[in-house]
């Protein structure tokens, strides 16, 4: 199939970014008008960007924003080591109800001061939110972005893009997110 100059940055821009095939053209299925590449156009883009790629990929890996916890692998390992200690704060040093309220109970003479535990919500809640970031950061969280015009318009069939997706991939990426 012979690209217009549209298409032919489109599909660069999609190549470059590592996507199959089969993942082009599931995204470019909805673009007015379709497109459909082949095997062999994905393969020549991608012979002939490699040494852009190459260098782009290297500039990232030189770059401070690439470096700590900047990088994926290093802020899911943080999450990981941080979830650890919450948990062992919670079971293992048996902290999930905590004593630290009393409460005078009865009037005058007969007023006594029980102390009483409460459940450790605050920390209950933050290992919670730790868990979530490292579903998110491993892609078990997914969330839909619309890519809309200035007005909100949608530019891309969002439904079809489901859809093409769904084929390809199964229902794992249909956006249920288990809720």
């Amino acid at each position: 199939m012979k690209l217009n100059k549209k298409q032919r940055e489109k599909l660069k821009e999609l190549v470059a970014t590592g996507l199959l095939t089969d993942e082009i053209n599931a995204i470019t299925a909805t673009f007015k008008p379709p497109l459909q590449v082949t095997r062999q156009q994905v393969d020549g883009y991608r012979k002939r960007l490699e040494p852009k790629i190459s260098e782009i990929l290297k500039e990232r890996e030189l770059s401070p924003l690439m470096t700590g916890i900047a990088i994926k692998e290093n802020r899911i390992s943080l999450l990981q080591q941080l979830a650890e200690e919450m948990k062992k704060d919670l079971l293992e040093k048996k902290r999930m109800w905590v004593v630290n309220n009393y409460r005078m109970v009865g009037r005058g003479e007969d007023a006594v001061l029980m102390e009483y535990e409460e459940f450790n919500q605050a920390e209950v809640n933050q290992l919670r939110g730790v868990l979530d970031d490292v579903a998110k950061e491993v892609g078990g969280r997914i969330s839909k972005t619309a890519i809309t015009d200035a007005n909100g318009k949608d530019l891309i069939d969002t439904e079809k893009v489901d859809f093409a997706l769904r084929k390809i991939y199964g229902d794992k990426t249909s956006g249920n997110n288990g809720n």
